[in-house]
């Protein structure tokens, strides 16, 4: 558990490092800034893609839950009916 723990703050402190040097750059260089703010954009499409995703499997789960209430409530109400016929 320690070791992994030693592990991932290592990896912390490389990639916060590697970020402020990539930061670094960009503030200098026009072009380093052009393309961090594309490759932050993609990131952040990327990511909204990910929640709209998300959010249409749930409604979709949602909905056969709805239409699975419905054909439940309409097939016993047939039954039902079809019973009271039969007496």
């Amino acid at each position: 558990m320690k070791l992994e723990l030693l592990a991932q703050s290592a990896a912390f402190l490389l990639l916060s490092a590697l970020l402020v040097m990539v930061l670094g750059v960009a503030v200098h260089y026009e072009l380093a800034r052009l393309l961090l703010s594309i490759v932050f954009a993609g990131v952040c499409l990327v990511a909204e893609f990910y929640v709209i995703f998300k959010i249409l499997r749930r409604l979709w789960k949602w909905s056969g839950i709805m239409a699975g209430a419905l054909f439940k409530t309409v097939s016993i109400n047939s039954a039902d009916e079809q019973v009271a016929k039969a007496r």
